[in-house]
C-alpha cells in the first residue's frame, strides 16, 4: 500500500509559494514546452537555410545561362568562369566557390551557414528547341532545405529559365 500511496502522492497539489500545481503536471508541461522549442527550433534553421539557398541560386542562375548561351553561339562550352560575365559579380557569402564544369553544369560550393558547408547545388540549363529549362540537383546535408525536384537522388527538376515574369 505504500507504493501505492506515493504513486498517488505525485498527482496531489502542492503550494508553491502563490500556486497550487500537481507535480506530474508541472513534469508534462515543461515537457511539452521543451519539445516545442526543440521543433521550432529545427524549422528556424531549415527557413534560414533555405533563405541561404535562395540568395545562392539567385546569384548562380544567370552564371549558368550565359554559360549555356556561350555554348549555343560558339559550339563548346566556356573554359573557365572568367569568359562569364555574370560570374564576376560578386558572390554572396555563404558561397564558397563555383565551379564549372567542362559539359556547361555549374556547383555552387557552399561554405557557410555550417549546416550546408561542403554541399553543393548542382545547375545545368537544358535547350529543348526554344525553351530553356533549368536542371537542378544537391549534393550534401540540406536539413530539408532544398526543394524535393533538387534533392539528391531524385531525378533532376527542371523549371522553365528565365522564369515567366507573370506580366502580359
Amino acid at each position: 500500500m505504500k507504493f501505492f500511496d506515493s504513486v498517488l502522492g505525485l498527482f496531489k497539489r502542492r503550494n508553491i509559494g502563490g500556486l497550487s500545481v500537481s507535480p506530474v503536471g508541472l513534469a508534462l508541461f515543461c515537457l511539452v514546452v521543451a519539445a516545442v522549442v526543440v521543433v521550432s527550433r529545427d524549422v528556424f534553421e531549415a527557413k534560414e537555410i533555405q533563405a541561404q539557398l535562395y540568395e545562392a541560386l539567385n546569384h548562380a542562375r544567370p552564371v549558368a545561362e550565359q554559360a549555356r548561351l556561350i555554348q549555343e553561339r560558339t559550339g563548346k562550352s566556356p573554359a573557365s568562369l572568367a569568359e562569364i560575365e555574370a560570374a564576376k559579380a560578386k558572390a554572396p557569402p555563404q558561397v564558397a566557390r563555383l565551379q564549372l564544369q567542362k559539359d556547361g553544369e555549374l556547383r555552387v560550393v557552399f561554405g557557410s551557414p555550417s549546416a550546408i558547408a561542403n554541399s553543393m547545388l548542382i545547375l545545368r540549363v537544358i535547350v529543348n528547341g526554344g525553351e530553356h529549362l533549368l536542371e537542378c540537383r544537391g549534393e550534401g546535408e540540406f536539413k530539408g532545405a532544398l526543394r524535393t525536384g533538387c534533392r539528391a537522388g531524385a531525378k533532376p527538376e527542371r523549371v522553365p529559365w528565365p522564369p515567366d515574369s507573370g506580366k502580359k
